[in-house]
């Protein structure tokens, strides 16, 4: 019998572990606030209201004629005398009106009232037109002011904050690599 000796190799494969720890980003930011002012614009009016002065007197003066408080001073005085010359006419007309009825004479009188009637006594009156026009006088006034609007924004900023963990690997050994080489004897 032969005794051969042989080589016998076995061999154990390592493994290599991987673990894994991924990267991390992470932003923080808070909302920016906005502040608006607005001023609106403004328009201011001031105003007098216009009017019309139209002064006549300097151009009656010239012709002699009176001023006008001084026609409706005498207008005023000759009015209140022609009112009561008439309540007075009215009331002496009123008596002879009732003496009619009393009277002997009834034609006569009527004729006289009737004459009385007819023959007033007649005015005449003219004026001559100045030769200078009236003074005429326009016053009153209009202010108009702008003021522009004004608008003011605010921003207020605030910081970003960005943080970044990397991510990992590591790597280490599961199991190690391993050769077993024995020698054995083979009978043949």
């Amino acid at each position: 019998m032969i005794i051969r000796q042989q080589i016998e190799i076995r061999s154990v494969s390592g493994q290599i572990g991987i673990e894994k720890t991924p990267g991390q980003l992470r932003i923080d930011h808070r909302r920016s606030e906005i502040s608006v002012q607005n001023t609106p614009a403004r328009l201011q009016i001031q105003r007098e209201k216009p009017a019309v002065v139209i002064d006549a007197s300097e151009c009656w003066n010239e012709r002699g004629h009176k001023t006008v408080e001084r026609f409706l001073a005498d207008n005023t005085a000759e009015s209140k005398r022609k009112v009561t010359e008439n309540i007075a006419a009215a009331a002496s007309q009123g008596r002879r009106m009732g003496d009619i009825g009393r009277s002997p004479d009834t034609r006569l009188l009527i004729a006289q009232i009737a004459k009385e009637k007819c023959a007033r006594p007649a005015e005449l009156r003219f004026t001559r037109i100045p030769d200078s026009r009236p003074q005429v006088q326009v016053t009153g006034y209009m202010d108009m002011r702008w003021s522009d609007s004004d608008i003011q924004f605010d921003v207020s900023r605030h910081d970003v904050s960005i943080q970044y963990q990397r991510s990992q690997l590591r790597f280490y050994m599961m199991r190690k690599p391993e050769i077993h080489i024995n020698l054995v004897d083979v009978r043949a």
